[in-house]
């Protein structure tokens, strides 16, 4: 850790200990029947009860989130059976329903927005989760009220706000070591939080954190661990200027620094080439295998940050909301050893990769009061995108000359949009809904490109040397949503609706040509019909849904001989299922979450996959027909004084191919990833420690597959979720 870390950290924990002599009454929990009715969200643009929202929505508040140790935007994983990530892919990677952004081109935009209190986070989203208020997850189109990067659905995070008034703070840490009591890589977490009032109308909240994780990939050949070391913090400024208006001013910053493997391992190789460089370093392939043997240091750095200015201006009963928001990215020197095997030929590796992504947006709103028979929201959103990366050099080690390939790419997305939703309530029973969005999106990208050889290569002809290629396209777009709520009693509604949403083009890169190609809008057509109710302190959701998704943007990857990925349109893919999500306190001290999904989503007939495998009628990459997650937490009196709790939770996934091939090689079997935790919480309730463990089987699970360099090889990307880990956890509260 840096000094600057250090004393970040420092400051925050010594402010926390300082506001120990300001404790508050403990507030008076919640009766189990209350859980449920008092749960809130804000995905139609104003505070609703969770089970007054005609949609389909998973909601982990705060409680869970730190339950189930969810600390980056992948977590999310276990926490929604809908939810699935496509690792690298912009935007977060998230898939909903199946559908999700599968292509990497600098202009590809996610098929799932995030949006963090209010922000649409586009391609510069914050990855980390840390001092939460609560994560929402919207299924379905969203683009009338959260952007035309939403055609799958919305994560809405909303993040804790200062609190007038008031002196108190957090320390959270969880710790494991690598190799001890079963882990199979090492972790530290540490999270500190204070709230501090600044005038009698004002107050500021400092939220620190660093994740570190170690050994996830191990080089066996130089003995070095991959070492992921990410720092941020957030600071908020809640003030109320007047009766009428209200300022919120929000920051963040976040590093991570990598050093050490970080791409690819072995998974399976019927070359004896491969297996005699594998043997040599005393590496077996295999489902878990975590190691390489690299020819070539590797490392990377990445800046991630932003600021936004909400202001609300009580207008009467109507409220008047803008938000302005800047965010930006810095990435590189990357350095990366393609292969990480010494003795394959050819070698592959990035020896210098810069990269920069800059996003503002404005986004001006109008909500009419709620409780009325005519509610509605109406407003103004713009957004300017602009991406730069300077691919400073893939190197190709053949064995008479090494090949320089070099790319820098600018690519610039430019969007105004007018939107609206208005809700009538014909009785109190019977209401109706309609949203619309009326939307322009300019996408261009310019690219230069040159290839050298050293020593020079005479008979292979003269190589190409800033050669340029460029695109452009502008794209108006209606999108809308209607439906229907009617309410059969106080806790029992039904709802309905039909929407169709929008993804913006993106320009191919020029890898399977010269000239780059559009790759045209995604259209999804939605219906979607559920029920809500509550009963015996547990909420439930159960609906169907049929998803006709035109032009749906996904790639074609393949060995060229470095992996090579380049856009594509499938003509139609359907999404089609059920779904159930609960929550809840069903009895005293035992809190529950839980979902399924049964969802069939199949690439079109007769479409051909990546290796020139058929692939029509399978199911579509990365998305089981099956999942199933499911977490609970039991408190308990140990004494008169001490409480004990254990907690469980379990994802199932059911068979996932993971590459656009037919082959059973890029295929991940069912599989359970199971795990908890026990502990003590301690007389003054704000205190606990407990020991977990996450994934105890050490079920693989990696986050891609892909074909190696050499025929029939696959290589997998192990993440932390595909991974066994055994560690202690404390959490104190002031």
């Amino acid at each position: 850790m840096t000094i600057s870390k250090t004393l970040l950290l420092a400051t925050t924990c010594a402010g926390l200990a300082l506001s120990a002599a300001a404790r508050a009454e403990d507030a008076a929990p919640a009766k189990a029947s209350d859980e449920v009715s008092t749960v809130v969200v804000t995905a139609q643009k104003r505070e609703q009860k969770l089970q007054d929202v005609p949609m389909a929505i998973t909601v982990a508040g705060a409680d869970q989130l730190d339950r189930q140790q969810i600390t980056q935007v992948h977590d999310l994983d276990r926490i929604s059976p809908a939810v699935s990530f496509v690792d690298g892919a912009p935007g977060g990677g998230a898939g909903i329903r199946g559908i999700a952004t599968q292509s990497f081109t600098p202009s590809a935009e996610a098929s799932v927005g995030i949006v963090v209190d209010g922000v649409p986070q586009g391609n510069v989203n914050a990855s980390n989760l840390f001092d939460m208020q609560r994560v929402e997850v919207l299924r379905g189109p969203q683009g009338m009220l959260f952007g035309q990067s939403s055609s799958a659905g919305v994560i809405n995070m909303v993040t804790q706000a200062p609190k007038l008034g008031e002196v108190s703070g957090r320390l959270h840490i969880d710790y494991a070591d690598d190799g001890s009591v079963g882990s199979k890589y090492g972790e530290r977490v540490l999270q500190g939080v204070i709230n501090l009032p600044v005038t009698e109308n004002s107050a500021a909240r400092i939220s620190v954190f660093e994740n570190r994780n170690d050994g996830v990939e191990k080089d066996v050949g130089s003995g070095q661990k991959d070492i992921d070391d990410d720092f941020g913090f957030r600071v908020r400024y809640l003030a109320n200027l007047s009766a009428n208006l209200k300022l919120n001013l929000i920051a963040d910053y976040d590093r991570d620094d990598q050093s050490g493997p970080s791409l690819f391992t072995v998974r399976a190789t019927p070359n004896a080439s491969t297996e005699d460089a594998l043997a040599a370093c005393g590496i077996t392939p295999s489902a878990s295998n975590q190691a390489v043997c690299g020819a070539y240091a590797t490392g990377s750095n990445l800046e991630n940050g932003g600021l936004s200015a909400e202001l609300d201006y009580q207008l009467g009963d109507y409220t008047l909301t803008s938000i302005t928001a800047y965010r930006g990215r810095d990435a590189g020197p990357t350095r990366l050893d393609i292969q990480d095997l010494k003795g394959v030929i050819p070698q592959l590796y990035y020896s210098n990769d810069n990269l920069s992504l800059r996003q503002t947006s404005q986004e001006l709103r109008l909500t009419s009061p709620g409780g009325q028979k005519l509610e509605w929201v109406a407003g103004l959103y713009l957004a300017r995108f602009t991406n730069w990366e300077d691919n400073g050099g893939l190197n190709i080690g053949l064995p008479f000359a090494t090949i320089h390939k070099e790319t820098e790419n600018s690519t610039k997305i430019e969007t105004a949009a007018l939107f609206g939703q208005t809700t009538y309530h014909f009785t109190d029973s019977l209401s109706a809904f309609v949203g619309v969005r009326a939307n322009r999106e300019t996408v261009s990208d310019h690219e230069l490109f040159s290839v050298s050889a050293s020593p020079p290569i005479p008979f292979l002809g003269p190589f190409y040397s800033d050669v340029p290629a460029s695109a452009s396209t502008t794209i108006s777009n209606l999108s809308g949503r209607f439906g229907l709520e009617y309410r059969l009693s106080p806790d029992l509604m039904v709802y309905t609706s039909a929407a169709r949403g929008y993804k913006g083009p993106q320009i191919n890169d020029t890898v399977f040509g010269v000239t780059p190609t559009v790759i045209k809008p995604e259209l999804p057509t939605a219906f979607e019909l559920g029920v809500k109710g509550q009963t015996h302190g547990v909420g439930l959701d159960l609906n169907i849904f049929y998803d006709d998704v035109k032009n749906y943007q996904g790639q074609q990857c393949v060995f060229t001989p470095a992996l090579t990925c380049g856009a594509e349109n499938v003509p139609k893919v359907i999404t089609k299922g059920v779904e159930l999500d609960l929550f809840g306190k069903p009895l005293p001290g035992l809190t529950l979450n839980g979902g399924l999904i049964y969802n069939p989503v199949k690439y079109p007939g007769g479409f051909v996959g990546s290796d020139g495998t058929v692939v029509g009628g399978e199911q579509l990459t990365g998305a089981p027909l099956y999942k199933l997650n499911l977490s609970a937490e039991y408190v308990f009196d140990l004494t008169s004084s001490y409480q004990g709790f254990a907690s469980f939770e379990t994802t199932f996934k059911s068979k996932t191919q993971i590459y656009p091939s037919a082959l059973a090689a890029y295929s991940l079997p069912d599989r359970w990833i199971t795990g908890g935790r026990v502990g003590v919480i301690f007389p003054d309730r704000k205190t606990r420690l407990s020991i977990y463990v996450r994934n105890i089987g050490n079920t693989s699970d990696p986050i891609n597959l892909y074909p190696g360099p050499s025929a029939g090889d696959v290589v997998h990307k192990l993440d932390r979720q595909g991974l066994r880990i055994v560690g202690v956890s404390l959490d104190t509260r002031f």
